[in-house]
C-alpha cells in the first residue's frame, strides 16, 4: 500500500549556558522530543538546570541544581561524543522510568531497573576537582531521591538522598 510520510526527531533540545566573571557558570537545557509525549504530558523535560561556582579551594567546581550524576563515563558524555551511536544498554535502562513492572521481567531478578538504580540526571549538589597535570579527577555529590522529572519537585516528607562518587586516575601522563 501507500506508506504515510513520517519523520521523528531523536533529540530536540534548546540550551543556554554561560560563564560570569570566570567564577560562575550556568546551564539550562530543555528536551522537546520525548517518547512519552501526549496531550496530558507534552513531553517537555528539563535536562539540565544548574548554577556552578568555580575554583573553590579543595573542592574545585561546585554545582547546584538538576545535573548529570557523576557515575560512569557514558553518563557524563554528550551523545555526539560517544564511541558508538547509542549509549550502552545498562546506562539507557538506568535513566528510564518504566512505571509498573512488566510481567516479562518479573522472574528475572537483576535485569529490571528498580528505584535504587542510578538515573542520568538528578537534583542535588556536586563537586568536581582535578589535578593540574591532569593525572586524576574526582566527582561526587548528594542528590535527592524520587524527584519527578516533569515538574522537578517532590512534595513529601520522606525525601531521601543518594551519594554518588566517580574517580579517575591516569597512571602515566606525558604532554
Amino acid at each position: 500500500g501507500n506508506l504515510q510520510n513520517y519523520s521523528e526527531f531523536r533529540s530536540t533540545r534548546l540550551f543556554i549556558e554561560g560563564v560570569g566573571y570566570d567564577s560562575y557558570d550556568f546551564k539550562v537545557e530543555v528536551d522537546f522530543a520525548s517518547e512519552q509525549a501526549n496531550w496530558s504530558d507534552p513531553g517537555v523535560r528539563i535536562q539540565d538546570a544548574y548554577v556552578g561556582l568555580r575554583d573553590i579551594p579543595l573542592l574545585g567546581r561546585v554545582v547546584l541544581g538538576n545535573q548529570r550524576v557523576p557515575f560512569g563515563l557514558e553518563s557524563q558524555s554528550r551523545l555526539e561524543h560517544l564511541t558508538f551511536l547509542e549509549r550502552a544498554l545498562p546506562v539507557e535502562l538506568a535513566g528510564r522510568d518504566f512505571g509498573p513492572v512488566d510481567p516479562v521481567f518479573t522472574g528475572l531478578p537483576g535485569l529490571w531497573p528498580g528505584d535504587d538504580d542510578v538515573q542520568l540526571r538528578r537534583v542535588g549538589v556536586a563537586a568536581y576537582n582535578s589535578s593540574n597535570c591532569p593525572k586524576w579527577h574526582v566527582g561526587y555529590g548528594l542528590f535527592f531521591e524520587d524527584v519527578d522529572t516533569l515538574i522537578t519537585e517532590r512534595p513529601d516528607d520522606n525525601q531521601g538522598v543518594s551519594l554518588s562518587v566517580r574517580g579517575v586516575w591516569l597512571p602515566w601522563y606525558k604532554n
